[in-house]
């Protein structure tokens, strides 16, 4: 259930990427001289296309949420994280149930925020601290994404990576 409910939110995050860039090169052509009169209805058949598209899937997405109980109730409670709305809550759902299931159902918090690639990190090297505390660049790459505050790159100074304890360390 949550593996169909990734392909959908993957694909929904396609399909609005491909709208970004057409509205986009729609916008680009406004005023544009020396564009073929064929082009801009084109495009606009190419929007029609994707925008129909993404309702679709995400009628598939609501659907699925409809029928099963426990999905709705993980999106639910994820959602009572502060930060945390409609759109991040459907990835993060799937995110968790991906690593409770990879560690079956014994992981730890340490593992969970490792696996999300929210372990801070500290550059030493030797005697010497070498830098602030970042985020580390583990975990899968979308994991990171969803969580409000974490560039999944590095962290500024408004990073959660600040606010978790040093790896090795009591908070």
């Amino acid at each position: 259930m949550f593996w169909v409910r990734e392909s959908l939110l993957r694909h929904r995050d396609d399909l609005e990427q491909l709208l970004r860039q057409e509205y986009n090169r729609q916008q680009q052509l406004v005023g544009c001289p020396g564009v073929s009169k064929a082009v801009p209805p084109n495009l606009k058949k190419v929007i029609d296309a994707l925008e129909d598209a993404l309702a679709e899937v995400e009628a598939a997405i609501t659907a699925q949420q409809r029928q099963h109980a426990s999905l709705a109730e993980a999106v639910r409670r994820v959602q009572t994280v502060p930060g945390i709305g409609k759109r991040n809550s459907l990835w993060l759902a799937v995110v968790l149930y991906r690593g409770q299931t990879l560690t079956g159902g014994t992981g730890t918090a340490k593992g969970l925020r490792a696996f999300l690639g929210l372990d801070p990190t500290r550059h030493e090297s030797g005697t010497s601290v070498r830098g602030p505390r970042s985020i580390s660049r583990m975990g899968g790459p979308g994991a990171s994404a969803v969580v409000p505050g974490c560039p999944g790159r590095g962290a500024g100074q408004e990073s959660p990576a600040y606010l978790l304890p040093a790896p090795g360390r009591c908070a």
